[in-house]
C-alpha cells in the first residue's frame, strides 16, 4: 500500500530536513557555506542547523541510496517515497535564484546538478 504525504506543515518540514541534510552530507565545508547561501531564510537554517562536517560522505549514492537515506530522518515520521527528492529540489528552486544555484551545482559535481 503507498502511502499518501499528509498536507501537516510539520510533515513537510521533515521532508525537506531530509532532502537537505542528505544533501548537505555530500558538500565540502565550502560547499555547505556557499550553497547555504542561496537557500531562503527557514530553508538555510534548516540546512546548517546542527552541521557536522566530519559527516562528510564525498561520494552521492545511487538514487535508491539517497531516497533510502532521505527516509532514515525520523523514520516513523516520515513520509518520503520515490519522488520526494525530486519534489523537494523542484520546490525549492521556486525560491531560489536559479541561475545562481545552477552555477553552484556546476561547480560541485554533475551528482549534485543531478540531485
Amino acid at each position: 500500500m503507498r502511502r499518501v504525504a499528509p498536507s501537516n506543515p510539520q510533515s513537510n518540514l521533515y521532508l525537506l530536513q531530509s532532502v537537505l541534510l542528505t544533501f548537505r552530507r555530500r558538500l565540502t565545508a565550502p560547499q555547505v557555506l556557499k550553497f547555504a547561501s542561496l537557500l531562503p531564510p527557514v530553508a538555510r537554517a534548516i540546512f546548517v542547523k546542527n552541521w557536522d562536517e566530519r559527516e562528510y560522505t564525498p561520494k552521492f549514492s545511487s538514487e535508491n541510496d539517497l531516497i533510502e537515506e532521505v527516509k532514515d530522518l525520523r523514520r516513523d515520521h516520515n513520509f518520503a517515497d520515490g519522488h520526494t527528492i525530486k519534489g523537494v529540489t523542484h520546490i525549492l528552486r521556486r525560491y531560489m535564484d536559479e541561475a545562481k544555484l545552477d552555477a553552484a551545482l556546476a561547480e560541485i559535481s554533475e551528482d549534485a546538478v543531478a540531485y
